[in-house]
Parts: structure tokens; C-alpha cells; sequence
């Protein structure tokens, strides 16, 4: 047995000696005594470690020669509390405080198990003799008075508080319990009256006023609530407590432009923790969406950083204000502020990976996916950023290799392997390695078989191919069917139905994509051209074409086309 293992066996022995009653060696034969100390010692063995089977069984043996021993039965009902025995739990709890009724543990003991029982009238008689017969016991009025309240009895709680005022003297906290009993009973006056009287014997305590601010603005006594955090203000002007108090109140007033100018002060004050600040900020951006309101919340979240510039945290709020105020490459600046003070913070790396690839930042999405990789190099999502990025700057083969890592990493995650065979099916095709990009377009429609990305690149790819039109046409007719006015949707069908010389079919289609801003994007424009010149409309055809070129986002082939008056594929 290690050492501090028999010393807290032997502190428990001890314990537990000292509560057992001796007994008279002419009650008890010495042979019975010896017998019942082996029984005893090993069932405390068993019980500190975990083995509670055994120490029952050893409880028990010791009980059947000494029936009426005080300790022996304590822990027999501290056992039985654990097995939820609650009714051998009291019997055993009795026994125990008939053996030693000045013992308080035993005392507690069974006032627990009759509290488990639910019998909240007997855990009260057991509290009140305790008080009666173990003096210094005064602490568990509190118990007491929480049983009476329970029950609501409140003239017996408030009378067990104010035993407790008696003995401990008068604190914000008992006075807080007690208010609360004259609320439940709708006694606001006397609730008030509470705090007026706390305030009268703590006359210098600004605590206290503050809590009885609260309780006034509360219960709709802003006035009051004013003027008496004035007073702590007039004392103390930087208490952060009684500005924040004093906001609430003025917001409640309607008197926003002054709750603002509190809060303020509340942001600038260093004294007032990071967390509350934050929570505030929380709230404010998550309800109304005024630019007063947005305003307010850069200046707020600016305040913050004047105080707390060394924190994440504060870089990470602002970084959510300039979010909330649509400013993403301001929001981008402080989130990268935030991940170099805290580069362990996942999520932070996660934020901005979001906002590079929103912004198509490819540069700065490999430079942070590769740092955040030399951190968490198996969590598969920032390969999938990684390979976003190389794929936004054409390295294709590169960005390939990275979505082959995460898609491994992704285990049985299929919602990220769906991402991943997304973007493997959409750059096994500029690898040329159609196969490929076929075999992951195809487990992404296993899954997700309306997937909209797929069944637009799918189809569209296949058709440049002019590889399965048939299948192509299927999947480019399920997205008009559910997209009847999406331009790039309208644009993959027609361009199937190109392939399928199936013109008329085509126009009609481009013609509706134009008709819904498709007349502003190159490629719709040079399809539509190249339609109209498969029907013999060429010189519709060439003032398409024209437009195209003006737009960009053509193909390659549009300045021969133009310069010709004829189609190149």
C-alpha cells in the first residue's frame, strides 16, 4: 500500500474512532471487540479503494456484532445513499444519531437521506436537532432555510436567515435570499425595505447599493435605481458596475443615446472583465441591424481593443463588428491579429480561411491554410482550404494532392468527403484525369443525388467532352426544372442540348439566361452567338460574338470568330 494511501486510511480510522461511543469492555467481550475492529478496518480498506461490494459485505459484519455502533451504521448509510437504498439509508442514518446525537455528521447524513427520499418535512427535524444538539453548527441554517423555502414556507425561511443574521452578522447575500422570499410572495415593499436596512448598516458599501439598484430596475423603480447609482458614481466614478447598471436603466427609459454613453465608459474602464464586455457585444450584434446600432458597435469593439489590444479575444470581437458591419478585408486584418497572439485557437484559423476563400484571396488562403497545416496538420478541413487556394491559382496537380489528403483525413465525416470529391471531380478535370473526375462527381450523387454543383459541372463538363450526353442532358434538365431562371444553370443545358445538335433547344434556352442577366457574363453570350450561327443566323451571330469579346470571360477562340465571321470550336 502506497504511503499517502495509509495515512488517509489511517486519518479516517481516526475519524471515525473518534465518533464511535467507547463501549465498557464488561458490555462488549474483548474476543467480540477484536473481532469487530478486524471487520471494520478492512471494510474502510475496501470502501477508500472503490471496492464498495466488499466494504458493504465487511459493514455488515462488523454491524451484526455491534449493531448499535454510531460509526459503523454511518457508513452503512452513506453506502446505501450510493445504491439509492434510501429506505435502509434512514434506518441506518438513525441508528447512528442514536448512538452520538451530538455528532453532526451523522446528523447530515441522514438529513440527506431523507432529502433524496423527498421526505422534506423529516430532513427538517433532523437539521433543527442538529442545530439543538452539535453547537457550531450554525452554518447549516442555510440548509434549513433552502428546505423551507422549498416547501414554501417563507415565514419559517426568513426566520431561519435572520437566525443567521444573528450569528454571522448581516451580509448581501442573506439579504439577497431573503428578498427574493418577499418577491415570490409579490411583497415588494418589504423586498425593498431589506435592502434599505442593509444599506443603513453598510452605509460605505457600494455593493450594496448597486444590488439594490438592481432590484429597483427590476421591478420598474428606474428612478429610484438613478439615484442611487448616482450616489455610487459620486463615490466612485469609474465603478464599471454602476454604469453598466446605469445603462440598463436608461435603455429601459428609452433613453438610448445616454445608455450608450455609459456603456462606453463601461468598454473603457480595464477594471471591467473581458468576458462581460464581450457578452454585451454579443448581444448587441446579434439584434438590430441600424447603422445606428452598427456604429455603435465599432466603437464599442474599438474601446475594447484600447484596453485589451494584447488579448485574441478582443481582436476576434472586432474582427465579428467589422463582419456585422459587412467590412470583411478590416475583419480579416483582426482576425490575423488574433491567430498570431493565439495560434492554438482553431477556430480563428477557421474564420479566416472562410473569409480568404469568400474573397478569393488564393495567396493569402495558401499562406494561412500552410501555417495553420504546421499546426493541426491532420484536420482535414484546412486541406480543403489548401487546396482551394492552389486551385484558384491554377496549380492544379498541387491542389489535387491536397484534397487526396483531406479527403483520407475526412474518415466518416460525409459531409466534408462530399466537399472534397467536389472539388477533386472539378480538378481532375482541368488535369485532364476525366476518369477520376468522373468517379468523384459520381460518389458525391451516391449521397446528395440533387447536389447543385455537381449536377452543373458534371453535365457541363461532359458536354465539352461530348462524352454521355445523354446523362448530361439529364442532370442539366433536373437544375433548370428547379432553377427555371438561374442564367448559369439555363447556359450548362443549352450547351448539352449544342452537343446534341439540338439547337432550336438551345436558343430557347440561352434566350431565357439572357433574358435573366445572363447578357452581362462573355461565355452565355458567345454560346448564344455560336447557336444562332449553327441556324444560318450569322450575322446575329457575329453581334454576339462582338459582345462577348467586349464582356470577357469569352473562349480562346472569340477574337478569331469576330475576326472571321465564323465559328472555331
Amino acid at each position: 500500500m502506497g504511503i499517502q494511501r495509509l495515512l488517509l486510511l489511517t486519518g479516517v480510522l481516526l475519524m471515525l474512532a473518534c465518533q464511535r461511543k467507547s463501549m465498557p469492555v464488561s458490555v462488549v467481550s474483548e474476543q467480540k471487540r477484536t473481532l469487530f475492529e478486524g471487520y471494520f478496518i478492512e471494510a474502510n480498506k475496501h470502501f477508500i479503494n472503490g471496492k464498495y461490494g466488499e466494504a458493504q459485505g465487511n459493514f455488515e459484519k462488523a454491524a451484526s456484532l455491534m449493531p448499535e455502533d454510531g460509526a459503523t451504521n454511518f457508513m452503512l448509510c452513506r453506502l446505501a445513499l450510493g445504491r439509492n437504498e434510501l429506505n435502509k439509508a434512514v434506518e441506518y442514518g438513525k441508528v447512528a444519531v442514536k448512538a452520538d446525537d451530538k455528532n453532526k455528521y451523522y446528523y447530515l447524513m441522514l438529513a440527506k437521506a431523507y432529502e433524496q427520499k423527498m421526505e422534506v418535512d423529516e430532513a427538517i427535524k433532523v437539521y433543527k436537532k442538529l442545530l439543538e444538539k452539535s453547537p457550531g453548527s450554525e452554518e447549516y441554517l442555510y440548509d434549513l432555510a433552502g428546505l423551507y423555502v422549498y416547501q414554501r414556507n417563507y415565514a419559517e425561511a426568513i426566520r431561519s436567515y435572520k437566525k443567521i443574521e444573528e450569528y454571522f452578522g448581516r451580509n448581501l447575500e442573506t439579504t439577497r435570499s431573503i428578498q427574493q422570499i418577499y418577491l415570490r410572495e409579490n411583497k415588494l415593499e418589504e423586498a425593498f425595505q431589506e435592502g434599505e436596512s442593509l444599506m443603513k448598516a453598510y452605509p460605505d458599501d457600494n455593493e450594496i447599493k448597486i444590488a439594490q439598484a438592481e432590484l429597483l430596475l427590476n421591478n420598474k423603480r428606474e428612478d429610484d435605481a438613478i439615484r442611487l447609482l448616482m450616489e455610487v458614481i459620486k463615490e466612485e466614478p469609474e465603478n464599471p458596475r454602476s454604469h453598466l447598471i446605469l445603462a440598463d436603466v436608461y435603455q429601459m427609459k428609452g433613453e438610448s443615446i445616454k445608455a450608450e454613453e455609459e456603456m462606453r465608459i463601461v468598454f473603457s474602464n480595464p477594471d471591467m472583465d473581458l468576458d462581460t464586455k464581450l457578452k454585451i457585444l454579443e448581444d448587441k450584434m446579434q439584434g438590430q441591424k441600424s447603422e445606428q446600432n452598427k456604429q455603435n458597435c465599432i466603437i464599442l469593439g474599438e474601446k475594447i481593443l484600447k484596453v485589451h489590444n494584447s488579448d485574441a479575444r478582443a481582436h476576434a470581437a472586432m474582427g465579428e463588428v467589422w463582419l456585422f458591419n459587412n467590412q470583411k478585408k478590416e475583419a480579416i486584418d483582426e482576425f490575423v491579429k488574433a491567430k498570431n497572439i493565439d495560434k492554438a485557437n482553431f477556430n480563428l484559423w477557421l474564420k479566416l480561411l472562410q473569409l480568404d476563400a469568400e474573397l478569393n484571396r488564393s495567396d493569402s488562403l495558401i499562406t494561412h491554410s500552410e501555417q495553420a497545416l504546421e499546426l493541426f496538420p491532420n484536420q482535414a478541413v484546412l486541406w480543403l482550404y489548401n487546396g482551394m487556394g492552389y486551385s484558384q491559382k491554377k496549380s492544379y496537380q498541387t491542389a489535387v494532392d491536397a484534397f487526396e489528403e483531406g479527403r483520407k483525413l475526412a474518415g466518416n465525416n460525409q459531409e466534408l468527403k462530399n466537399y472534397f470529391n467536389i472539388h477533386l471531380g472539378d480538378t481532375y478535370h482541368y488535369t485532364k484525369e476525366y476518369t477520376k473526375s468522373d468517379e468523384a462527381y459520381e460518389e458525391v450523387l451516391k449521397v446528395d443525388k440533387n447536389n447543385d454543383h455537381v449536377l452543373n459541372n458534371y453535365s457541363y463538363f461532359l458536354s465539352l467532352r461530348k462524352e454521355k450526353l445523354n446523362d448530361a442532358k439529364s442532370m442539366s434538365e433536373r437544375l433548370v426544372k428547379k432553377y427555371p431562371s438561374e442564367a448559369t444553370y439555363l447556359d450548362t443545358h443549352a450547351w448539352v442540348l449544342y452537343m446534341l445538335k439540338e439547337y432550336e433547344q438551345a436558343k430557347k434556352y440561352l434566350e431565357v439566361a439572357l433574358e435573366n442577366n445572363g447578357a452581362n457574363n462573355g461565355t452565355i453570350v458567345e454560346h448564344y452567338g455560336d447557336v444562332l450561327y449553327q441556324l444560318g443566323e450569322k450575322n446575329k451571330a457575329l453581334e454576339q460574338w462582338k459582345k462577348a469579346q467586349k464582356l470577357g470571360d469569352a473562349s480562346e477562340f472569340i477574337d478569331k470568330k469576330v475576326a472571321d465571321g465564323k465559328l472555331y470550336e
